[in-house]
């Protein structure tokens, strides 16, 4: 414990330093502002800031960091690639994710060893230590300047400054803004202007600043310290599930889901004629039933997976009946998978593609591959770390394809063939997708028998405009935004004579 704040004693001019300065930067880069190149750039810096510190104070980076940084480092650049909301936010999530997995890297460095809970740790153990650590950054800075004077500030004394600063503050510009003369007095007595962005940003600053103060300084900790306090306590004794118990669980599942699978195979995969025939059309069928069956797969794989874990002790190898079980039920899971991804294709023939629709694909496929290494982890004898690294693997594998495939450009290029060979098009929903979207919209203006031209002009008019604003700020810079700006650039003559255009009841609407 003297070790560890000696050293925070010794470098918390520096941890107060940079975390002010990350601070001031945060505020620069993204108060009022949409995030753009900005977000990678920040986040790059974080990174190098971590990787310098954690150098300075002897805490070797490990090799296996690489499976934090680089995927860190791909999906922060792709908040500047990709415009869509939804993958901005995951983006971003797991951006913020790996740099706290990589943080809890250094004490802690083989990842390939990690348990479930263990990916777990950054979301609920980090947050907790930060906090800890800004305290003790303040107290150990204080104490370290008033050390020739004979004291040092207790960190009692400390916290009670750092809560009542801002809380005063606040009582005051409340007072402030509720009464006239209180403000005439108080601009008199301190001589400045009370400006309304002044407030948010600071507090932001300051957050913002305590944050890093945290992370910093649990970054200066000596590694050894920090794994011998992050030993695992002994574990519970494990439940009582015999291997009979889950004979008939399993057996009975299989039984079940073999019913169903006869069935799908005379329905949905025997062709529209039988479906038909029971009193359906096809595609009101298709509709039906779809996240039913992802929450059977869903289901099934908790299921297996917790029998496994009870089942399994030490190094005792699974009996050929749980085996034979167990595989038999995930090669029936995944049939019912394929109907699942069947039913959904289906259903996009006859309406369209949407994004959620698209979304539900690439999902359904992770899931079969999640389902392919728990059979791995089942007929192998692998440790519960294989099974989770491999998993993590997969999401991260997931997530990047999601960015590759830039999805709701796909959406909108697939609705757009499908109109060329059908005549049917929601051009409604193609304009409420993201600016990943316009360079395949701005298409539809092009084609000379598209019936809804003027309405989809008007639309874009608006978008147009909208993006103009949007590039005001060179934080907010973002490849698709500058590209479909410059789509609709070239356009702009035929926007402006369409700009009071809108959609009428005419215009074809399909049932989602």
């Amino acid at each position: 414990m003297r070790t560890d704040a000696s050293r925070l004693r010794k470098y918390s001019p520096y941890i107060l330093g940079a975390s002010v300065g990350l601070g001031l930067i945060f505020d620069i880069l993204f108060y009022g502002k949409l995030p753009g190149i900005s977000f990678p750039l920040y986040m790059y810096l974080v990174l190098a800031v971590l990787l310098l510190a954690a150098k300075k104070t002897g805490n070797a980076v490990p090799r296996q960091a690489v499976f934090a940084i680089a995927p860190l480092v791909f999906f922060a650049g792709m908040v500047y690639v990709r415009a869509s909301g939804f993958l901005t936010f995951l983006n971003i999530t797991a951006s913020l994710y790996l740099l706290c997995l990589f943080v809890g890297m250094l004490f802690k460095p083989n990842l390939q060893k990690y348990l479930f809970p263990d990916y777990l740790k950054p979301l609920y153990q980090l947050p907790a230590e930060v906090c800890n650590k800004s305290v003790q950054v303040l107290s150990a800075f204080a104490g370290r300047h008033h050390a020739a004077a004979g004291y040092k500030v207790s960190p009692r004394v400390l916290r009670g400054i750092v809560i009542t600063l801002p809380v005063v503050g606040l009582f005051v510009l409340l007072f402030a803004s509720a009464d006239l003369v209180f403000r005439r007095y108080l601009t008199e007595f301190f001589d400045f202007k009370i400006d309304t962005q002044w407030v948010p940003r600071t507090f932001l600053v300051v957050a913002v600043a305590c944050g890093f103060m945290g992370v910093l300084a649990y970054v200066t900790q000596k590694s050894t310290d920090r794994e011998h306090s992050a030993q695992a306590t002994p574990g519970r004794k494990p439940l009582s599930w015999d291997l009979f118990e889950t004979t008939i669980l399993f057996a009975s599942l299989n039984v079940l889901f073999l019913g169903f699978i006869v069935l799908q195979l005379a329905y949905l995969f025997g062709g529209r004629q039988n479906v038909v025939g029971q009193g359906f059309t096809y595609a009101e069928y298709a509709r039906k039933g779809f996240f039913e069956l992802m929450a059977v797969a869903v289901l099934t794989l908790v299921v297996i997976t917790v029998a496994e874990k009870i089942l399994l002790r030490g190094s005792e190898r699974h009996a050929p009946r749980f085996k034979l079980l167990a595989g038999a039920l995930i090669a029936q899971v995944l049939i019912i998978m394929a109907s699942a991804f069947n039913r959904l294709s289906l259903y996009e023939n006859a309406y369209g593609f949407t994004t959620l629709r698209l979304y539900s694909h690439i999902f359904l496929v992770w899931l079969a591959v999640i389902f392919g290494v728990l059979l791995y982890k089942i007929f192998w004898n692998r440790r519960e770390h294989t099974f989770a690294f491999l998993s993590f693997m997969s999401v991260i594998a997931l997530l990047a394809v999601i960015n590759m495939v830039n999805i709701d450009a796909f959406a909108a290029r697939k609705n757009i063939e499908r109109y060329q060979t059908t005549g049917k098009l929601d051009t409604q929903y193609l304009t409420h997708l993201s600016d990943d979207a316009v360079g395949e919209t701005v298409r539809l203006l092009d084609m000379p028998d598209f019936k809804s031209k003027d309405a989809l002009a008007g639309s874009l008019y608006w978008r147009y405009q909208g993006l103009q604003r949007k590039s005001q700020h060179w934080q907010s810079a973002n490849l698709s935004r500058d590209k479909a700006l410059d789509e609709l650039e070239a356009k702009s003559s035929l926007l402006e004579k369409n700009q009071n255009r809108i959609f009428g009841p005419d215009t074809f609407q399909e049932d989602r």
